[in-house]
């Protein structure tokens, strides 16, 4: 659950996605369980990383967060145990819908877009706008390209499965339906209960399932240990505030938590876990309880740093800076242009065997929930992603 991704990006020449989305291919037994041609997968896989942006492009929704998002999705299912709940194509199309749920994310969030009436918004017409951007991009590549269908092989029928549910799933990502599907699945939990045989039984349930999963990892920075939790929390706080200076340079009004002069930095993070990350853990870890023996429990811990972090309100103003977090990337890829030479296969899996080793015991005391509260309903369902 502590894999350093950032880490692993650099051992990679700045090339994690590639090799994240072949071993979340290869060890959830895609290849074996479905006609997937491997250099279709290895093309579609180097042209997805092509069409995701740089970190210093958009210092958060970049290949490094797609990357993290399909590592964490096998982790939460194989090493936490929501694995007990996949067949075979729960598997396939969540693997796929990590990989391309932010495919071409400007760094913009869909409020922004919206104000903006752009060609973005205009298209979608203003409903979740980046989620249907990214989607119709991905199919787009998969159907318009051969070497890059990596669907070629499989039957229409089990074509239409994967896209029916892969469309679910991203569109779940938006923030701006969190609270409602949180809601059904607490519901879906309090009716069926923990049987995985229950649940393959209904697809309808499978596809709730599903949709939090890779909902809950694309919103799981703050249940990662602080050293990797703290560099996601400012660097999504930075491509907010450039959000934000483009919208006061715009003459519209600025949206929540992209005010970098006014934004309560520490506020912003308690509130994130309190009210949006945890409820959600708490609810997969119904379903596998080592999600919240480690998860939860590394998010209570991160919360009370960030808590008492508050009170030294003069540590966070450099982030307030309009050059904090411009990542210079020759600091950390100077070989970026080389592509995948000089990349030693047999480092890539050293580091991965040495992370994917790591079986620590966190701890079991998850603290009581607090209520949720509207003002974060509304707050983060129109200022992310």
């Amino acid at each position: 659950w502590g894999f350093d991704i950032f880490e692993f990006d650099k051992i990679t020449g700045s090339r994690s996605l590639l090799f994240c989305g072949w071993e979340a291919f290869l060890r959830s037994g895609c290849f074996s369980e479905f006609p997937i041609d491997w250099q279709k997968v290895t093309v579609f896989l180097a042209k997805v990383e092509s069409l995701y942006k740089t970190e210093k492009q958009t210092p958060y929704h970049n290949r490094i967060h797609a990357a993290d998002v399909t590592q964490t999705v096998h982790a939460l299912c194989y090493d936490l145990g929501l694995s007990a709940f996949y067949d075979p194509m729960d598997w396939f199309v969540t693997t796929l819908g990590a990989i391309i749920h932010d495919l071409g994310h400007h760094g913009k969030s869909n409020a922004y877009h919206v104000a903006m009436q752009d060609e973005l918004a205009l298209t979608y017409n203003d409903k979740s706008v980046l989620e249907n951007f990214h989607l119709s991009l991905a199919f787009k590549m998969l159907s318009g390209n051969a070497d890059t269908n990596l669907l070629s092989g499989m039957s229409r029928d089990q074509v239409a499965v994967v896209r029916k549910e892969v469309i679910d799933m991203v569109l779940g990502t938006d923030m701006a339906q969190h609270f409602s599907r949180v809601g059904d699945l607490s519901r879906l939990i309090s009716t069926i209960g923990k049987d995985a045989e229950v649940w393959q039984s209904d697809d309808a349930h499978m596809m709730v399932l599903r949709a939090m999963v890779l909902h809950c990892a694309d919103i799981s920075n703050p249940t990662k240990p602080f050293k990797l939790a703290t560099q996601w929390s400012f660097r999504v706080l930075q491509e907010f505030f450039l959000q934000g200076d483009a919208e006061m340079a715009a003459g519209v009004p600025i949206s929540p938590l992209c005010d970098r002069v006014n934004t309560d930095i520490p506020g912003s993070q308690i509130g994130f876990i309190k009210f949006i990350t945890l409820p959600a853990f708490d609810l997969l870890g119904i379903l596998a309880p080592k999600v919240k023996d480690i998860c939860v429990v590394e998010a209570i811990g991160n919360h009370k740093v960030w808590e008492h972090r508050s009170k030294n309100r003069d540590f966070y103003e450099e982030t307030r800076d309009p050059n904090f977090g411009q990542v210079q990337e020759e600091d950390f890829y100077p070989d970026r242009e080389a592509g995948l030479s000089g990349v030693s296969t047999r480092v890539v899996d050293t580091f991965i065997q040495a992370e994917l080793g790591d079986d620590e015991n966190i701890g079991t005391d998850t603290e009581s929930r607090l209520p949720m509260n509207s003002f974060w309903a509304q707050l983060w369902g129109c200022s992310c992603r």
